[in-house]
């Protein structure tokens, strides 16, 4: 993961609603925040799809608190698809679920 310490917050916006937006293909027990310092702190364990990339709820949590971009190859890829995540097709769905739980 890349640090960003001047996220603009416009510019985190689309991809955030990016990410939020993703079809759901796990649902997973919370993780703890490893970067807040209490072990109260939970994150969501689930994980999403466009149906081309898995990322996971995570990788959201971080970017909202923390500003910790996900890789540069996602967001390249997120950037290419106008922030649209789209319609995912029910199999591509359930293809990624599989392949995440791999």
């Amino acid at each position: 993961m890349v640090i960003s310490v001047e996220l603009d917050v416009l510019a985190a916006s689309p991809l955030l609603r990016f990410m939020k937006s993703g079809e759901l293909v796990y649902q997973g027990a919370p993780k703890h925040d490893w970067l807040a310092g209490t072990p109260q702190a939970l994150v969501s364990g689930a994980a999403r799809t466009d149906g081309e990339w898995i990322w996971t709820d995570e990788m959201i949590y971080y970017l909202e608190n923390y500003s910790i971009l996900p890789p540069q190859a996602f967001l390249d890829h997120i950037q290419s698809k106008d922030y649209q995540v789209g319609s995912v097709l029910p199999d591509l769905v359930a293809r990624a679920a599989q392949a995440y739980r791999a």
